[in-house]
């Protein structure tokens, strides 16, 4: 929200406004009588409905005398019904002097009238809401001849009227003389007469009613060796004084009060101006006196140049904080509005303020008023270069007494314009009136309606590029926004705004009384950050690498989703990885970089294992796409898979495997190369007899053997380092020892026969020229022989473990055998043939190589 300084000049209007206010005439009514007379109002009150009503004095040529004249305007400031003219019976000058209004809308007005035969007397007036009049009553003091003059009306909650002046009684000379009248008849309900200490002029000039109907009244009251001095009363609501006190000022000299004024616990304010001396002159004179008339503090301003300072007018807020105005002498610039504020305890003024208007001249505080804002409100006159007077109106902060605003009104005439009299609505508009000088009219009555009204946009903000913001009027109930360039809409409180650029808006808001004011609102539109990641390597990678990503320099920085604030991240995971930068102007850019982390192979190279030595064992590396195996030695590849290994010594081989993303991982193998043991033993016999001790002793002769497994070739085995067996049948059975150094064996291999050595028939007696070959054999082998008779022989074939791998069944033709076997699939070792007839066995060793 921008602070608007506005001056308009136009219409006769010229108005200052401080602090964002505005200041609108909403309008501006005229009284004239005919020709070039003088009609300046003196008094305005609104009624409860708002209806303005204005009283002032105006020449009136039907009667070629001064009357009173009171008009009624509605609150758009028409005027209602025709005005009322009281012209009184001497046809001379009738004034009025206040007016109030009671709850019902009735109007009364005070002053003097010109009776019949030259007496001035007091004339009280009371009309109806429509101005038509009910009664008018007149006071004529008993001395033939008396002036008599009311000042001041007021009118308490049951609709009692007051009235108070100076009257001239019998030898008494002038008196304060107050009146209670019935409000529906104008009878008086009580008169009461206060004749001065020194019997003397005594003239009663303002009074002042609280909630329970007492009535006090204050005026100017001639004391011998005093001279005039303020003289406060209090009357209980019948009329019975209650107190009266009197302050003199320091030098014994006049003392006028113009105001006096009760609170709502019943303490009494009284000010005017007291004359303190020849080197003073007049001062502010304020006093406070509690509800039994006890003076609680007296307080006195001598202006700057200790020369003329009158005060005119005082209000009192809830807490007791008294405000009073007038004018005092000023260095250098003539009178000024001078404003001040006590404490409820008096004091040093919380604070004073001097208006000097534009004309550095003539500045007079006529009224003072308080708002329901608690704002305070001066209206009076001020001079300005060119202009003459001018109506002025001024708001100032309680808190502190600066001025908020300040409003003037020049007339159409360009001349003195005086304004005498001012009320406020409960929204704090002001009405004013007085005198104003229009062309071809002379002074006429002129009334006018300020509306003050403030409106706000907010304050001034930024935003980004392609961002909006909401606007918010705050004030009225009509808006204006202006220019529409991006704005949502024109004439709602709170459009939606995107400018492009940097935009002013300005806001025309009217309120409910038709008031108007103007704010700004600036909304600066920052360009967005330039925003790049810069990557100081590729962003694609292999796991256990990393890429550092750097954003603009000069920047905040905030990276997602790892919520860093640094300017540089260090980065090793694969994602999408978001860049905010924002700059001072608190905008924002954001920028991306996909990094892609491939992982490493699953290589493995395997078991660690074990080779025989001088042996081969083939390694197996997966996981990957290409292998290098280091070291070379002793492998028969070293970019393969699966290479055979044949180390001469224990040797931990690495692989390192490739996979399509160029991503390698090593793994390790160890191969243990253990000593081939020799496998050999001894046996106790190469034939035993089942028939009288079958039973083999076996001695291992192995070397470098750490386990072994002998067969004995009948389906039983050993484990043991040396081994005895017993045979349950007869045959030859091969007899074969596995030694064994971890991985690593040997073996050897015998037989032994077993027979019937007391009746069976030897086994070389089975087959006679039993004939193997080719032996050894690639496997392709022949056996023939010729058996003892003709009966079915069965073939077998041992593999070194026992295992038998060949069985066939064949029948001699007249005793003679003759057979071609293909062992050609067979792995190459050392096999043993085994021949069995029903007679017994024969065996006969065989190598496939």
């Amino acid at each position: 929200m921008n602070s608007l300084r506005l001056k308009f000049l136009g219409l006769g209007v010229f108005f200052s406004v401080i602090l964002n206010a505005q200041i609108n005439v909403l309008w501006d009514a005229q009284y004239t009588s005919s020709g070039l007379n003088q009609d300046i109002a003196s008094i305005v009150k609104l009624d409860g409905s708002g209806n303005v009503f204005v009283s002032g004095t105006s020449f009136q040529t039907g009667s070629n005398s001064y009357d009173i004249v009171t008009v009624k305007y509605d609150n758009n400031g028409f005027q209602i019904g025709s005005p009322a003219i009281f012209n009184g019976s001497g046809n001379g000058i009738d004034e009025v002097r206040d007016l109030a209004i009671d709850n019902l809308g009735n109007v009364y007005i005070t002053g003097l009238t010109t009776a019949t035969g030259g007496n001035v007397n007091y004339i009280t007036i009371k009309y109806n809401n429509s101005l038509a009049q009910q009664w008018a009553v007149q006071h004529n003091g008993p001395l033939a001849g008396s002036y008599d003059e009311a000042y001041a009306i007021a009118v308490d909650n049951a609709g009692f009227v007051y009235v108070t002046g100076g009257s001239d009684f019998v030898a008494a000379g002038s008196d304060y003389y107050t009146i209670k009248y019935d409000a529906s008849n104008g009878n008086i309900v009580w008169g009461v007469q206060h004749n001065g200490v020194s019997n003397n002029i005594d003239a009663a000039t303002a009074i002042a009613i609280d909630a329970s109907g007492n009535v006090y009244v204050t005026g100017r009251s001639f004391q011998t060796g005093q001279d005039l001095n303020y003289r406060t009363i209090m009357y209980n609501s019948s009329g019975v004084q209650q107190w009266a006190t009197s302050y003199n000022g320091p030098v014994n000299s006049f003392d006028s009060p113009t105001k006096v004024k009760v609170d709502g616990s019943g303490n009494v304010y009284v000010t005017g101006f007291s004359y303190g001396g020849q080197l003073l002159d007049n001062d502010y004179a304020t006093i406070k006196y509690n509800n039994s008339g006890v003076q609680q503090w007296a307080e006195r301003y001598n202006g700057p140049l200790s020369e003329e300072d009158n005060a005119y007018d005082l209000t009192v807020d809830n807490n007791g904080n008294v405000y009073v105005t007038g004018r005092s002498k000023g260095v250098g610039n003539g009178q000024n509005i001078t404003t001040i504020k006590y404490g409820s305890n008096g004091g040093s003024p919380k604070w004073l303020n001097t208006y000097n208007g534009p004309g550095n001249g003539f500045d007079e505080g006529r009224n003072i008023m308080l708002g329901n804002s608690g704002a305070l409100y001066v209206n009076g006159t001020s001079a300005i270069s060119g202009t003459n007077n001018d109506y002025i109106t001024l708001k100032y902060d309680t808190s502190n007494g600066n001025i908020v605003w300040e409003a003037r009104y020049n007339g159409p005439a360009n001349d003195a314009d005086q304004a005498y009299s001012m009320d406020l609505d409960a929204n704090e508009n002001i009405y004013v009136t007085g005198g104003s000088k229009f062309p071809g009219n002379g002074f006429d009555f002129n009334t006018i309606k300020w509306c003050q009204f403030e409106t706000s946009a907010g304050q001034d903000t930024a935003i980004c590029v392609g961002d909006s913001i909401q606007l918010n009027a705050i004030g009225g109930i009509s808006y204006s926004w202006s220019p529409s360039l991006g704005l949502s809409c024109t004439t709602c409180p709170n459009p939606w705004a995107k400018p492009l650029v940097t935009t002013m808006y300005v806001l025309t808001s009217t309120n409910n009384s038709g008031c108007t004011d103007n704010d700004t609102i600036t909304i600066t539109v920052n360009s967005l950050p330039i925003n790049s990641i810069v990557a100081n390597g590729p962003t694609t990678f292999c796991q256990g690498g990393s890429v550092t990503l750097t954003g603009p320099n000069n920047m905040n920085w905030l990276w997602l989703p790892t919520n860093e604030t640094t300017q540089s991240i260090l980065v090793s995971t694969s994602g999408t990885y978001t860049l905010i930068v924002t700059n001072i102007n608190n905008c924002s850019a954001s920028a991306q970089q996909t990094v892609t982390v491939n992982p490493l192979p699953n290589v493995d190279a395997g078991l660690d294992t074990n080779v025989c030595y001088n042996s081969n064992i083939q390694l197996n590396a997966t996981g990957a796409s290409n292998y290098i195996w280091t070291p070379a030695l002793g492998l028969s590849c070293t970019n393969c898979p699966n290479p055979l290994a044949g180390p001469l010594n224990s040797t931990k081989y690495f692989v390192t495997g490739t996979d399509n993303n160029n991503c390698s991982k090593m793994d390790s193998v160890y191969v243990t190369v253990k000593v081939t043991p020799t496998s050999s033993f001894l046996k106790t016999s190469d034939t035993l007899c089942l028939d009288i001790n079958p039973n083999l002793g076996l001695l291992n002769t192995s070397l470098n053997s750490t386990s072994r497994i002998w067969y004995f070739g009948d389906g039983n085995s050993s484990t043991s380092l040396n081994a005895n067996h017993t045979y349950s049948s007869i045959g030859t059975f091969i007899i074969t020892l596995v030694a064994i150094n971890a991985t690593c064996s040997d073996t050897a291999i015998d037989s032994v026969l077993v027979k019937n050595c007391l009746s069976a028939i030897g086994e070389n007696s089975l087959f006679s020229d039993l004939t193997v070959y080719p032996n050894p054999s690639q496997g392709l082998i022949t056996i023939q022989f010729t058996a003892k008779d003709n009966y079915p022989t069965l073939v077998e074939i041992a593999d070194i473990t026992g295992r038998i791998v060949f069985t066939q069944s064949y029948s001699p033709m007249h005793f003679k055998m003759h057979t071609n076997i293909d062992l050609s699939d067979f792995n190459r070792g050392l096999y043993f043939i085994i021949l069995s007839t029903k007679e017994g066995k024969m065996v006969e060793k065989i190598i496939i190589k």
